[in-house]
């Protein structure tokens, strides 16, 4: 139990209080009554005593000092708030202003404690911002309204002028517009014509021109085009056996210089190119690698290659350049 404030300095009014060593003051019991003209320290004293409640300094006397005597538990200072071996619970303006907290409204109700009243202010303001963000929706919802029947409206209008441009009778309307547009790509920027392109496209839907419709054109060819693929195949599956001399296939017209030369060296011993000696071994080596399977190809591949380039189609005499529409008379 406290049993006196034996030093107080620099807080509030007590500049240099020091606790009289005469009996002039008694010191505390279990009940006292301090009162005094107001101003005169009483509130000061409580917050002494509210600062071993708090057990941290009050905000605007960081600075002063105090000691405070108990009975059984010896002194303790300003800088001992948390040592204290008892409770102290102070109950004054201070704790009113921190604790009690009357709502706005009809209804009085305070909420009470540090701890509610921050959980108070925190629900004002998150009020506040709710009733910020049912502004901002209904803001925003009035523009999305609005933005939707701007777009209805041209859908009606865009509607009306298709059906007038392009000459449309039935009841071309938005919802055939709203058909066409959601049966457009997801990227359908490679459909938008030019300016000039959609001005020729248009101009040539809407010309006057009405020409008959002219027979059919038959074009026939001299060869079937499937016989060639075909045999086209064929090649591509066929195959010979052959020692292949690698320098002489890299090399495509060294290969048919020596496949020439093989020709007119038949039954001869000495080159006609370099005057030495032909080897029987050279011989046969070159004429595995000019083998007959091979020649047998290669003249096929010729003859075919040749029915090849002889292919064409057969054109109709087509209707004259003024019975097609302008559009395509040049092409």
């Amino acid at each position: 139990m406290f049993k006196k404030i034996s030093k107080i300095t620099d807080y509030g009014v007590f500049k240099n209080f020091n606790w009289p060593t005469a009996s002039t003051l008694d010191e505390f019991e279990k009940r006292n009554l301090i009162y005094g003209w107001n101003y005169s320290g009483k509130t000061t004293l409580a917050r002494i005593f509210r600062e071993f409640e708090l057990k941290k300094r009050h905000p605007d006397f960081v600075s002063s000092k105090f000691n405070i005597t108990t009975k059984d538990n010896g002194d303790y200072t300003h800088e001992q708030l948390d040592r204290l071996p008892f409770s102290v619970r102070v109950f004054s303006s201070d704790f009113i202003s921190d604790n009690l907290k009357w709502d706005e409204g009809i209804e009085p109700i305070f909420i009470l404690g540090d701890e509610s009243i921050e959980l108070q202010d925190k629900l004002k303001e998150l009020k506040a911002k709710v009733a910020e963000k049912e502004k901002n929706k209904i803001s925003t919802m009035d523009t999305v309204n609005r933005l939707k029947t701007e777009l209805e409206d041209s859908k009606t209008d865009k509607a009306r002028q298709i059906k007038r441009d392009l000459n449309i009778a039935e009841n071309y309307d938005k919802r055939y517009l709203q058909t066409e547009i959601d049966g457009l790509p997801d990227k359908s920027e490679s459909l938008i014509l030019a300016n000039d392109e959609y001005q020729k496209t248009f101009t040539s839907y809407r010309s006057d021109e009405k020409l008959p419709v002219p027979p059919k054109v038959y074009l026939t060819s001299s060869i079937d085009p499937d016989d060639i693929i075909r045999k086209t195949k064929a090649f591509l599956y066929r195959s010979v056996k052959s020692a292949v001399i690698e320098r002489l296939k890299d090399n495509k017209p060294l290969h048919d210089w020596v496949e020439t030369g093989l020709e007119r060296h038949k039954g001869k011993e000495i080159c006609e190119f370099c005057g030495n000696p032909i080897t029987e071994n050279r011989i046969e080596e070159l004429n595995n690698h000019y083998s007959k399977e091979l020649q047998i190809l290669n003249t096929d591949l010729d003859t075919f290659k040749n029915t090849v380039k002889a292919y064409k189609l057969n054109l109709p005499d087509l209707p004259a350049k003024r019975d097609f529409y302008s559009e395509f008379q040049e092409a």
